[in-house]
């Protein structure tokens, strides 16, 4: 193996095969024997990892990454330096030299071709995007089991057996439905369920209404200018790339691509990756894409994504007007249902209903509900907001009615399975309303749109 940062041994090499150096292409070759340890150690995160190489020289850092990668493969446009490679490189069986421009070449076939994990990752997502996930669908399946367990009478009755499930047209929301269906079957299966999809269900479970362009508009600019303001990039891309040329290269927009990582990374503690995707890991490490960025980049991600889903679909200062217009109609049908169901012979049980956090967080805020009721700055909504804890998955609302023994009929409301008010309204007791004086509260609302 050659000494690759002895200036005497590259001299003697690359004269052996009539090599010099080319200004066009900004030749410049790293061959510190402390820097490129230090860079392949940063850039390989263990042996069960590949690399992708951009410009690798002489192979003087290419060397180093072989020692720690399970594969590099090395993208080198002067063919005059593939002879050299081939003689340096030649005791690694874990590289492979590409002579080609790496601004032409399709990275994902690359990836496909070169890393059996990547082609096993991206076969299995193929058709899949927006597809609930089994950790999903289990999670559906417990909210179902709680509900049951702390609402056993309202599943448990002879006469009121009936269980109404009408859901959205995507996919996911339907197969939200069938777990969560399914769950509470098992826990009593006397009940009967009826289930309902199609465009009238869209239209009002997930209503982006006529004001929805504009809104959309709004809230990106805004939240463009606020990545722009208070997010950064510069130790995401060092810790991916071996070199700032190649992820000026590769990397158009910085801070989108900072974006995207941080959303992938969101997603998936939600699909339990290796579970889905059981590709042959032998450390046992789990995937988590948040290893990559620390707190000062990290923080910044949140706030703005905070930032981003409380102006387009909470009920902001900016847009919380228009936004809650939105979920007039599906207040209107919520309100028409419960008035037949909670009717003395009446065989329903409960209405459910499976769309989008996207709707319901429109819901929220024309309701009322606590928390939701004040329009603040979005500039500012991750110091009293953030979307992990406002619209985790399977976000739910819920709305359980009582019976007295006074032949009244009493509500309370549940976010996300926790005990909500209505500031707006005085309770009959603790959390509890009064049905008929909540009635007319909320039909008041789901008119706004009529009104304006």
């Amino acid at each position: 193996m050659y000494n690759l940062s002895d200036i005497n041994t590259i001299k003697q090499i690359l004269g052996k095969h009539g090599f010099s150096f080319s200004k066009a292409l900004g030749q410049n070759f790293i061959i510190d024997e402390e820097v490129c340890p230090k860079m392949a150690e940063e850039a390989v995160p263990g042996p069960e990892y590949g690399v992708i190489e951009v410009g690798p020289g002489i192979g003087v850092l290419t060397t180093e990454l072989a020692k720690r990668a399970k594969k590099v493969v090395s993208i080198e446009l002067d063919e005059r330096l593939i002879p050299v490679l081939s003689e340096t490189l030649a005791d690694f069986d874990n590289v492979k030299i590409i002579n080609d421009d790496i601004l032409k070449i399709d990275l994902i076939k690359l990836c496909e071709e070169e890393f059996e994990d990547m082609k096993i990752v991206n076969a299995v997502h193929q058709g899949m995007e927006g597809e609930l996930s089994p950790l999903g669908g289990r999670e559906h399946q417990a909210i179902a089991r709680r509900m049951y367990q702390r609402f056993t009478p309202v599943f448990s009755s002879k006469e009121r057996n009936e269980v109404r499930c009408a859901s959205s047209t995507v996919d996911r929301c339907i197969v939200s439905m069938a777990n969560f269906s399914q769950s509470l079957a098992s826990c009593s299966p006397d009940l009967d369920f009826q289930f309902f999809t199609g465009d009238k269900y869209y239209a009002y479970i997930a209503n982006k209404g006529p004001l929805h362009k504009e809104v959309s508009n709004y809230a990106s600019h805004f939240t463009d200018s606020l990545r722009r303001s208070i997010c950064t990039f510069d130790k995401l891309l060092a810790s991916v790339f071996v070199s700032k040329e190649a992820a000026d290269t590769l990397v158009k927009n910085p801070i989108d691509f900072v974006r995207s990582v941080y959303m992938a990374g969101s997603i998936c503690p939600d699909l339990n990756y290796m579970e889905i995707f059981p590709i042959e890991n032998p450390s046992g490490r789990h995937i988590d894409l948040f290893e990559y960025l620390d707190d000062e980049e990290l923080l910044p991600q949140i706030q703005a994504n905070s930032s981003w889903m409380y102006c387009h679909y909470g009920n902001s200062a900016e847009c919380g007007e228009k936004i809650v217009l939105n979920a007039c109609k599906l207040l209107s049908i919520i309100l028409e249902e419960a008035s037949a169901a909670v009717e003395k012979g009446s065989m329903r049980a409960a209405d459910l209903r499976f769309g989008h956090d996207t709707g319901i967080l429109p819901l929220l805020g024309l309701i009322g509900v606590e928390g939701m009721t004040e329009r603040r700055p979005s500039d500012k909504s991750w110091e009293f907001w953030t979307t992990y804890d406002r619209i985790p998955m399977a976000t739910n609302l819920q709305m359980i009615f009582y019976r007295n023994k006074k032949d009244e009929v009493l509500v309370k409301m549940l976010y996300n399975e926790q005990e909500v008010t209505i500031p707006a309204l005085v309770p009959a007791s603790g959390p509890y309303y009064e049905w008929n004086e909540l009635y007319r509260y909320l039909n008041q609302k789901s008119l706004i749109n009529n009104q304006l």
